[in-house]
């Protein structure tokens, strides 16, 4: 389900795909969203977004297209057979309550943009939540490296360094 796209047709302004996973204690949760908005015969912006989550082995599928007119939602969902999920990549280690891996693409006049995030959540000494971010932010080979820790027991500290 994951693919890069490098090329946008001529009608398109912008292009967007994002693949995301997380796991917690009820399971696997894994998104894949294509985004992309382009223009109408008057020039006004049409927008589609087609998305699949699964959760569990159910799979649900939603295409959104919002136009000048209004918003049009076709929702579907199916359960998937023991070789028809998809096995998600995420493991909870010892002291984690949840994870999360995003990647995202967007491809726009501006050029090309990727972000990938992973998120981990701990469980501190007093139950509180330990929150750990590290965000890689590529513009057009213009890489930014971001790590973030939020501890209740001294707040949050942010590192921010770019990448040559």
């Amino acid at each position: 389900q994951k693919s890069n796209f490098e090329t946008m047709n001529n009608d398109m302004i912008s292009q967007k795909q994002e693949y995301k996973e997380k796991v917690d204690a009820n399971g696997a949760h894994i998104t894949t969203k294509f985004n992309d908005v382009s223009r109408d015969e008057a020039g006004n912006e049409v927008k589609h977004v087609h998305k699949y989550q699964q959760e569990g082995n159910l799979m649900t599928e939603t295409s959104k297209t919002r136009t000048i007119d209004g918003e049009t939602v076709r929702k579907h969902t199916v359960e998937l057979s023991d070789a028809e999920l998809a096995k998600p990549e995420l493991k909870l280690e010892e002291g984690e309550v949840s994870k999360k891996h995003e990647e995202k693409i967007k491809t726009d006049e501006s050029g090309k943009h990727t972000i990938t995030k992973d998120n981990t959540v701990l469980e501190g000494p007093n139950g509180d939540a330990i929150k750990r971010v590290h965000k890689v932010v590529d513009e057009n080979g213009a890489k930014t490296e971001t790590f973030k820790t939020k501890d209740p027991r001294d707040g949050s500290q942010i590192e921010k360094s770019v990448v040559a």
